[in-house]
Formats: structure tokens, sequence, C-alpha cells
């Protein structure tokens, strides 16, 4: 039986009396050949995740197979959001205190590390080796030294401290109602193809969203920029960040989770990260812009009667869903039909049916840019 380990750390709480426990476990051989960090309900309402590592913890316990690199894994990364429970219904999305999502936000280690770093600069070399010790080091460092002022920044911090020294890291979320995608940057494309491969995929959605301040971008900002700023140095490329929406927040259990969990499994084997032959995957879908992606949004509040499903395909003009209206002179009698700017597939649907304006109704992941995308390409 494989030596899973399980961890815990106390983050204080901001009022008295109380304080949070952030639980992770650890497994690795002797001389693990990476770090793979993976980590499920950031957003802490979306627990697909959750049971997905519940699943992949007891695989890796029971496994003949054997870890070849160390795996940090967090079923319940956001034990604080957890607590979000007002008027029997969990909110886990937000930090209650401030608004922050939980997934925003998150610190720039380029700017963090290397601000008023001027050592971190003059020790960089053409070595790469030297160079992701010194870059790793410098972090680090700084992590060290952080006192944090509320909970929301001494979980970051914990979390932070357990995963910038990896090579692989999955953040596992949900949609409202979804098939199964992956949101990633162009830089890793189509090296990372085998995950989609492996887990099946729908859709992979790439862009650099750069200071969007979400999770994955975290790790990725000190090895691009500094590359960018010294282009004559010999920068590492940047650890694998790649965020897996698993479905829909109702879609939690043994039938699907325990099937992706094996996913997961194999997709590791396949980079010898676990000893062991996978079977070989049929193909994933492959790489498209974020841009190219619509962002169905209700023009006013209503309740949405849906002509499609998640995996269907519509084209340019196709009414997606009408929305019934609920104020005005045609209040609960009116139809608006919300269409599709672009041809191809239904990625995403709203659960809820009542929605507000400027509320998400879908997703259709089309194959050319659409110029109303702007810069900031997540729905919050």
């Amino acid at each position: 039986m494989n030596n899973l380990k399980l961890h815990s750390i106390q983050i204080p709480a901001d009022a008295p009396g109380q304080h949070t426990q952030l639980q992770y476990y650890t497994l690795s051989p002797p001389k693990p050949s990476a770090k793979i960090y993976i980590q499920a309900a950031l957003h802490a309402d979306e627990q697909p995740g959750t049971m997905i590592l519940h699943f992949l913890l007891q695989k890796l316990a029971a496994s003949k197979h054997k870890p070849l690199a160390q795996f940090t894994i967090l079923p319940m990364a956001n034990p604080l959001g957890m607590q979000n429970i007002h008027l029997q219904h969990h909110t886990g999305r937000y930090h209650s205190a401030s608004g922050t999502n939980y997934n925003r936000q998150w610190p720039d280690l380029h700017k963090l590390v290397t601000q008023d770093n001027h050592s971190l600069h003059k020790k960089l070399s053409r070595n790469a080796a030297n160079n992701r010790r010194l870059i790793l080091g410098e972090t680090k460092k700084w992590l060290k030294a952080q006192t944090p002022a509320s909970a929301l920044q001494a979980h970051r911090l914990a979390v932070t401290s357990l995963a910038y020294d990896a090579d692989i890291v999955l953040d596992l979320h949900c949609d409202n109602n979804a098939l199964k995608h992956i949101f990633t940057f162009p830089q890793f494309m189509p090296e990372y193809q085998d995950l989609s491969d492996h887990i099946q995929a729908k859709a992979v959605l790439v862009a650099e969203m750069e200071n969007s301040g979400t999770f994955e971008e975290t790790w990725i900002n000190p090895w691009l920029k500094l590359a960018r700023q010294f282009p004559d140095k010999n920068i590492p490329p940047p650890p694998f960040s790649a965020t897996i929406e698993w479905r829909g927040q109702g879609d939690v259990g043994e039938t699907p989770n325990k099937k992706d969990a094996e996913q997961l499994f194999h997709f590791f084997q396949a980079r010898k990260l676990i000893s062991g032959t996978p079977p070989r995957p049929s193909r994933g879908a492959v790489a498209r812009h974020f841009n190219a992606t619509q962002v169905l949004r209700a023009p006013e509040p209503g309740l949405l009667d849906y002509r499609v499903k998640p995996g269907d395909r519509v084209k340019v003009g196709e009414t997606v869903a009408d929305l019934v209206a609920l104020q005005g002179p045609d209040a609960f009698r009116g139809r608006t039909p919300l269409k599709a700017a672009t041809s191809g597939l239904v990625l995403s649907t709203n659960y809820h049916k009542y929605v507000w304006r400027g509320a998400s109704v879908a997703k259709i992941v089309g194959s050319k840019p659409l110029p109303d995308r702007g810069d900031f390409l997540l729905e919050d």
C-alpha cells in the first residue's frame, strides 16, 4: 500500500474563538522525478473535484503502481468558503467578508518576488537549472517573510507555499451545467494535448489572461515575465498549470467521478509520474483560443426556456433560449429569443432558470475570435 500522509495547517480566523483547518495529503517516493500539486473546491460550492480526489486518493493508496513523483493533494482547498452558509444556502464562490472571488486576486509572484530584488536579477545566468533554483529560492524566501493580515491572506499564503515549486498544477473546478473542459495557456499546447485525451475533454480553451488574478496564472507569471524581461538569460519554462472544469455542480458521485479519477491516474501514468502503462485514450478536444467562445448573457431579468443543451451544436443566429419577461408591458407574456453569435458547441448552460440582467445564459465554443470579447475573458 502506498504511504499517503495527511497534514493539517491551522488558519486563524478574523473573529475570536475560531480557526480553520486546511488538510492535505502527500505521497512521494524517496527520489521523486517531479512535484504534482492538485486541488479541488477553491470555489467551495464546486464539489465534483473533491469527489474525484476522494476516488484518486483511494486508488493511489491501494494501487500496485508506485508514485514516481511527489504528489500534494488538497481535496478541499478552501475551508474558509465551506463556512459560507447563509439561510440554508451555501455560497462558496466569494469571500463573505470582502466579496472577493476566491479564484481572483491571487498574488503576482513575479512582481512580489522581484521588486527591489536586484540581487536576483544579477544572479540570473545562461544555466537554466541554476536559474530555476534561484527563482524558487527567492520565492520561498518571500513566502516565509510574509505576515498575513487576515484569514483570507493566511489561507492564500498557505496554499501558495504548498504549490509554488510544483512542476504540474491542476485546479479542479466545475461549471454550473456543462461538459468537461480545460482552461490553460497557449504556451502549453499541443504539448499537453494528452491531458485532454485522457480525461476526454470536450473543449480546451487557451488564453494568457495576464493580470486576471486566477490561481492558475500565479504559477506561470514569474517564468514568463522573467523570460521576457531577460531574453539573454536561459529562464526555464513555467510549470504546467491548468483549470479543469468537471462538468456541472450537480455531477457529484461515484458515477461519473470514479472514472474521472481513473482518467487522471492514467494521465499521470502516461507522463511517467506513476508506474505502469495506461490504456491508450481516444482523441480529446484540441485547443481553441478563449476569445472565440461566446458568453451569452441575459439582456434583462427573466425566466430561461432553453432550446438547446450542453453538447448540442448551433449556428450563428440560432435561438439558444427564450427569455420570458418578468416586468414591463409584456410581463409574463412576452418572450425574447437569445441567439448564438457564433457557430459551434454549446459548452454550458445555466442550471438556474431565473436570471438577472448580465447573468450568463450559455457558453458556445466557436472557431473565430469574437470582436466583443474584450481583454477580460472570464465570466466574473
